[in-house]
């Protein structure tokens, strides 16, 4: 499997503005799902959707969705194992900025749950 390209399509956070006046410290829970689409021999895009929600105790302080879309050279008969390669990639790789972004909204992570 060799990736080709990958780009982040849309980034969106929506936070509750009063309920992140100060720091507050929450639970990442993420819910990821994935498309495939043939585009040429030999050649597969990859859609990974991420979407969840931070929770403080019984409160909602944000909710989120990133999408990416990867162009993959893979054989069709390994597009499960590349599917797989690229959603963890991709998790991996929200996981380093997606904390970044939060704090910014004033939400610090202290647990992530990850649903695939």
């Amino acid at each position: 499997m060799v990736e080709l390209s990958s780009r982040w399509i849309l980034q969106e956070i929506f936070t509750d503005p009063s309920a992140c006046k100060e720091v507050k410290d929450g639970e990442l829970f993420l819910k990821v799902a994935s498309e495939v689409e043939k585009k040429g021999e030999g050649l597969i895009e990859v859609v990974v959707e991420f979407s969840g929600s931070v929770i403080e105790e019984k409160f909602q302080l944000a909710n989120f969705r990133f999408v990416n879309v990867s162009q993959v050279k893979a054989p069709l008969r390994r597009k499960k194992s590349a599917v797989k390669k690229v959603e963890e990639r991709r998790k991996q790789e929200l996981l380093t900025f997606l904390p970044v972004y939060l704090l910014r909204a004033g939400i610090t992570l202290r647990k992530v749950e990850v649903e695939l």
